[in-house]
């Protein structure tokens, strides 16, 4: 009679570690899920707020800026340092200021779209591709960030200014 008692009491006892551990395990996956949305929605996060500078420094690259005897113009691009700029991207010859670039605005795309124009001429074809530097094929980018800043073109030789967009794409 004793012998049965404690192999009733022993088997009570593995049952009980036993939904124990089940409920640890159900605990354990749970948390875990919670966990992989949390790191999602913080790589997102992250992303759109790199996409947020890279924007900035766009807008605000000496390289494009207009400017009128030393000033620089608020919220305005030069349309003869676009061309230039990238004339230079283009340049197999220099490689180091793409490099400098391709750090500045990793697996990002910038383009500049020309929306209004006064007189009837600007940007041929509309838009002018600033800088690639995308290392994923678009098509099958897991995430694709756009962003758009308005900005006047200032065309110099015209002097003319015309709407248009910086267009940034970057990819993750």
């Amino acid at each position: 009679m004793k012998k049965t008692k404690s192999q009733l009491k022993i088997g009570e006892s593995i049952m009980v570690l036993i939904i124990f551990f089940i409920i640890l395990m159900v605990g354990l996956v749970f948390y875990a899920k919670v966990q992989s949305h949390i790191a999602i929605k913080d790589a997102e996060e992250f992303n759109a707020k790199r996409t947020i500078d890279m924007a900035l420094s766009v807008k605000f690259m000496p390289e494009l800026q207009c400017t009128v005897q030393s000033t620089e113009q608020f919220d305005c691009i030069d349309l003869l340092k676009i061309n230039a700029f990238k004339a230079i991207m283009l340049n197999t010859e220099k490689q180091s200021y793409r490099r400098y670039y391709a750090r500045m605005f990793p697996n990002a795309k910038i383009t500049i779209k020309q929306s209004f124009v006064p007189f009837g001429e600007g940007i041929e074809g509309g838009e002018i591709m600033l800088f690639d530097n995308t290392y994923v094929d678009e098509v099958n980018a897991s995430g694709v960030i756009k962003m758009s800043i308005p900005v006047t073109i200032f065309d110099p030789i015209r002097d003319s200014n015309s709407f248009g967009f910086i267009v940034l794409d970057t990819y993750s």
